[in-house]
């Protein structure tokens, strides 16, 4: 990334240049920090006001890298419920841990909170850390789906290199770019005709150049039948 004096103070890493108003590129320590996902930006853009979100933060990925569909919203009826366990535990890992263990709100938080839960390393603003309210922090589960993903995961670093390994989520990508370039939603086939696309994606190791590439020359874009005349 890239950081001037104040940013160094957020990331926790000493400026490596001599003027502190002046952005200089850094490379944060890879056991606390890989790629965007752990980025200041991303992390504070998906919290609370006051504290960080696991429902935020597993929404976003679970929406952007593995093109979950959308998520109902809670009823109603449970709103009251919701605010007495959010006033009587404390912290997120706590409220999280209730979601899980607790119907109805398990059979949908099951499906993206342990996306968010593992990157309780940060805190509300990015910075990473170690404790929470003078408890040691528990950044880690067991995801169980996709099985691209699955494990144990230990923090954000971890997760976030696991997601960049992930089929799924190249596949994801390669549907979202494929939806930008036509400037609309996929239907089943012209996902099927992307198939060329995830396969030379995966094959240029991730290279999103070779992947742009091979959207421009695919007849999902070069071609269209002709539609009836107005």
């Amino acid at each position: 990334t890239w950081i001037d004096q104040r940013l160094a103070n957020h990331y926790g890493v000493p400026f490596p240049g001599k003027d502190g108003s002046r952005f200089v590129p850094i490379t944060l320590p890879p056991e606390k920090r890989a790629g965007i996902l752990t980025h200041g930006s991303v992390l504070a853009t998906h919290s609370a006001i006051d504290d960080t979100s696991i429902v935020q933060r597993g929404l976003f990925v679970g929406a952007a890298l593995l093109c979950m569909d959308g998520v109902p919203e809670p009823p109603a009826e449970l709103a009251d419920t919701i605010n007495q366990v959010t006033a009587t535990l404390k912290t997120e890992r706590a409220r999280f841990e209730h979601r899980m263990e607790t119907s109805p709100c398990s059979g949908c938080h099951r499906t993206f909170d342990p996306y968010g839960v593992v990157f309780e390393d940060f805190d509300g603003l990015g910075r990473h850390r170690v404790t929470s309210m003078g408890e040691p922090v528990d950044a880690t589960w067991e995801v169980a789906t996709p099985a691209s993903v699955a494990g144990r995961v230990a923090g954000g670093a971890d997760w976030a290199n696991r997601l960049a390994s992930s089929e799924d989520v190249s596949a994801c990508l390669v549907r979202k770019l494929g939806s930008l370039a036509l400037g609309r939603p996929l239907d089943d086939m012209q996902s099927c005709a992307l198939a060329s696309a995830r396969r030379s994606f995966a094959m240029s190791g991730g290279k999103i150049r070779a992947l742009i590439s091979e959207l421009a020359l695919s007849p999902t874009l070069r071609a269209r039948q002709e539609g009836p005349q107005q």
